[in-house]
């Protein structure tokens, strides 16, 4: 069970609240993984479902970068959308997040190819993170494990 009182924790939630306000769409499929502590990620993974995270690493990280971090691990989801299912096992997690996808679309009014478009280099973000420039550094980028 998740303790509030944990700053590892707490830092997840002001992550995940941020992502509400600065980017709705994103902030509607972050908040609705569950959050797991898992010490066999490096950092942090985004998966269908869950949020898992590694302790320590989170620790370390910046809210900016965790913002930033959870960020990624949609759009490399949104990405794989494209291929086939990884395994059967895959289909159903899959199905729902597709379906989480569409309602967060409704939601926030966002056209189906809305969220791709900051995927071309041509297309800058505009969230309040993207403009203050802040990215994540190289030791903690490629420890953002996903699917």
């Amino acid at each position: 069970m998740l303790k509030m009182s944990d700053p590892v924790i707490q830092a997840i939630v002001q992550a995940r609240v941020a992502l509400l306000f600065d980017d709705p769409w994103y902030g509607n499929l972050v908040t609705r993984l569950e959050v797991v502590a898992a010490n066999e990620v490096d950092a942090v993974h985004v998966g269908y479902r869950e949020l898992r995270y590694n302790q320590e690493a989170v620790r370390h990280m910046t809210p900016p970068q965790l913002t930033a971090c959870l960020r990624e691990g949609i759009d490399a989801l949104i990405a794989g959308l494209a291929g086939p299912p990884i395994s059967t096992d895959d289909q159903v997690p899959r199905q729902e997040f597709i379906a989480a996808v569409i309602n967060a679309n409704v939601a926030t009014g966002r056209k189906a190819t809305d969220q791709l478009a900051h995927l071309d280099a041509k297309t800058p973000r505009t969230s309040r993170q993207e403009k203050e420039a802040i990215e994540l550094p190289p030791h903690l980028s490629a420890l953002c494990g996903y699917l």
